[in-house]
């Protein structure tokens, strides 16, 4: 077996930041609460090459690895009402080195660290002394990490079976045209509707360590998507993929003065695309809604303005007394449903501000005119910051966590002096 050293500036490591979802903005959290670290370093290996009874490599360069952290939870990083993942990734470097730097508690509580990793192929001798390609996958692995502590982790590879020397992938083709009911005709979606393609990360040999998403859009007026992408023969059984696009449109209403609305229609459903092969067909969408109609497009023209005085309890007693302004130059994040043109989707508008003098947070959007949509948009406005909290004994620094929801209305004006619910979380360190 080869001596397994430690070489972690060998590594590079690159980050990326997940919430609950990509689609779910409002359960952001900002990277920038999480100051205390731990590092977890280490070798990457295949154990026992297929065919050899003893022989250790090292995994290829370049081989992707992800750390997944949660961020609530018994072991998560403490972040109350956030049910998403701090996501980071790493490579592995010469002679299997990696090296990643992870956020962890600063109240020195362990956090539980899920690490993924990407399959390869790696060619092995056998007893016979041909070369056969091999599938090696990392499987399920995790480290307890605590703050200021470095972690070595080995990480070991295993055969997950020998790669078919008859299955080739060649370049298929994927063509589609898209259509939709509008109450009264058939329609093709319009152009410029985003649409995912997602293919799961097991349907590739090697596996990868996250699903591939493409997103293309429906050219022209005819409602054409057309995308490629390597993938096994027909008889090989093809690439598997799920489809989904929503938008929104007119919708016919039979026996009103007024027969059309917006709608939101909606599309998802599994497809495959099959190499050396060019794959026509029609998907017609058979999914909408009404029950969250949205103004026309030509209607987000006026001015929805929000400036609200925002404070805090400074201890348990909640009095005027014991109220503090939330610092100035805190990160805002604000997050608006069913918002912009042209895709009206449930994904949100979500933007970034910062707290002004005085704890002013303020902001103005285009929006429908009140007489348009009169229910408004429910906007969630949050923010998060250290700042003493006193209890009958002691005086302590707490991570603070406070979010509002309000509904904002095109041509109105909200102002509001507010003390909203806040969540803590006691952190170690001098008072801020």
């Amino acid at each position: 077996m080869k001596k397994l050293v430690f070489f972690a500036a060998v590594a590079a490591t690159v980050f990326s930041f997940n919430s609950c979802s990509k689609d779910d903005p409002a359960a952001a959290v900002n990277p920038d609460i999480f100051t205390d670290k731990a590092t977890i370093e280490g070798v990457a290996y295949i154990q026992n090459a297929y065919g050899q009874s003893a022989s250790d490599t090292y995994a290829p360069e370049g081989t992707k690895l992800s750390f997944s952290i949660p961020y609530s939870g018994s072991y998560g990083l403490g972040v109350a009402g956030s049910s998403g993942y701090y996501v980071a990734t790493a490579t592995v470097g010469a002679n299997g080195a990696y090296s990643v730097e992870l956020p962890a508690r600063a109240d020195g509580k362990p956090v539980q660290v899920a690490i993924s990793s990407d399959d390869f192929i790696f060619d092995t001798a056998q007893e016979n002394g041909d070369k056969k390609s091999v599938v090696y996958s990392l499987g399920t692995t995790s480290q307890y990490i605590v703050a200021g502590l470095k972690y070595e982790k080995v990480l070991q590879y295993t055969s997950n079976g020998l790669i078919s020397e008859s299955e080739t992938w060649t370049s298929g083709t994927f063509k589609a045209t898209l259509k939709y009911y509008d109450g009264a005709a058939e329609q093709n979606v319009p152009a410029g509707t985003k649409v995912t393609i997602t293919i799961p990360r097991n349907a590739f040999v090697p596996a990868k360590v996250e699903d591939v998403i493409l997103v293309k859009e429906v050219v022209g007026a005819n409602g054409l998507l057309t995308f490629t992408h390597d993938a096994p023969t027909l008889e090989n059984g093809g690439l598997s993929f799920t489809i989904a696009f929503d938008f929104a449109a007119e919708h016919v209403i039979a026996g009103v003065n007024d027969p059309k609305e917006i709608a939101y229609y909606y599309y998802y459903d599994s497809d495959a695309i099959f190499g050396g092969q060019s794959i026509e067909k029609i998907l017609k969408v058979d999914t909408y809604s009404n029950s969250t109609l949205v103004a026309a497009p030509s209607n987000y023209t006026k001015d929805a303005k929000y400036s609200g005085t925002w404070s805090y309890y400074k201890n348990a007693v909640q009095t005027d007394d014991n109220k503090a302004s939330i610092p100035a130059g805190k990160q805002v994040i604000v997050t608006i449903p069913y918002y912009y043109p042209p895709t009206y989707s449930t994904r949100s508008l979500s933007f970034v501000t910062t707290v002004g003098s005085n704890g002013l947070i303020s902001f103005t959007v285009k929006a429908p005119a009140f007489e348009e949509y009169t229910s408004g948009f429910s906007t969630t406005i949050e923010v998060s910051f250290i700042a003493d909290y006193t209890t009958s004994s002691t005086t302590k620094p707490y991570l603070y966590t406070i979010s509002k929801s309000t509904a904002i209305f095109g041509d109105r004006a909200i102002n509001e002096t507010v003390t909203p619910t806040a969540s803590r979380i006691e952190v170690p360190g001098e008072s801020l």
